[in-house]
């Protein structure tokens, strides 16, 4: 840990974030055979990263200099707020926020070990079409702009009114894009059409992936489910294409090198299943393919 304080201390310093592991695992062995910090900052200065840091966090510190006193608490922020992104976070001359997500749905089919769905007091339930619908009124009321229905603890396609939903955010030109992570194992329910009209719904849908083997999913989901989530990936991506559904993989096992290119592997074979057509596919044309490693239990 000593070894890695100074090497932490210098990119935040520099680049305005901790080394990723690989990195700081590189420049402690760099240390430890003679190289000095300040050889680490040249090459770091040498960096396209670098370069374009200093340009954000110049803006950043220009922001901080006009911070206007007794303003709304966004605007104290220089790390988010400048005048030039007034329009983003007022409407009609009052301070809102910049998106909304709503949660219709408490109830999962899921019960994962990093989600407190099971520790959850609330009631499990739906939110009825009433409320939702004042939601809507009072968030286009203020200008509208994104919204996110992502549950807290639920999973978005056990929502009985979500068609019901869409076809009212449809309605409001306001709103101008909708989201909202799946964990994918639940619209086997759905035949083709109806699945492909409630992904017209969506301009964004993040897909949750719990494990990269049946073991590891069941560890992580306690439920044996693997083969239907991986089902339902290949479906959302047939139908709803990779310009709209992204990837966000977690796993316990620790995997390096040829290891960690499972993630490409097993990526790149749901992507046939879904496209067979384009075989040469790459992980980069899969969406946004977001490598997380869960802490272990």
């Amino acid at each position: 840990m000593s070894n890695s304080l100074p090497i932490d201390e210098l990119y935040q310093a520099m680049l305005g974030r901790l080394p990723d592991p690989d990195a700081r695992r590189n420049c402690i062995v760099f240390l430890k055979n003679g190289g000095t910090l300040e050889a680490l900052a040249h090459e770091i200065e040498q960096s396209d990263e670098y370069r374009e840091w200093r340009t954000i966090s110049a803006k950043i510190e220009a922001n901080r200099a006009t911070l206007k006193q007794n303003e709304n608490r966004v605007s104290q922020v220089p790390e988010i707020y400048h005048d030039e992104l007034i329009r983003f976070f007022t409407f009609r001359g009052r301070y809102r926020p910049l998106a909304l997500t709503v949660e219709t749905i408490n109830i999962c089919n899921n019960d994962c070990i990093i989600c407190p769905y099971s520790l959850q007091r609330r009631s499990k339930q739906t939110m009825s079409i009433e409320l939702f619908a004042k939601t809507i009124r009072d968030y286009v009321e203020i200008g509208g702009g994104n919204l996110g229905l992502t549950p807290m603890t639920g999973e978005i396609f056990l929502d009985k009114f979500l068609q019901a939903r869409l076809d009212l955010i449809r309605s409001e030109p306001s709103i101008t894009s909708v989201s909202a992570i799946s964990n994918a194992s639940t619209v086997h329910r759905f035949s083709d059409d109806k699945l492909s009209e409630l992904l017209d719904g969506f301009d964004r849908i993040s897909i949750s992936v719990y494990g990269l083997d049946a073991e590891e999913y069941e560890v992580m989901t306690r439920k044996a489910q693997y083969e239907r989530m991986v089902n339902g990936i290949v479906r959302i991506l047939a139908l709803g294409g990779t310009d709209k559904v992204s990837l966000a993989i977690r796993h316990l096992k620790v995997r390096s090198g040829r290891g960690r290119n499972l993630v490409t592997v097993r990526c790149c074979s749901v992507w046939r299943r879904a496209h067979p057509v384009q075989l040469d596919t790459t992980l980069r044309q899969l969406g946004d393919v977001r490598h997380l490693e869960a802490p272990s239990v």
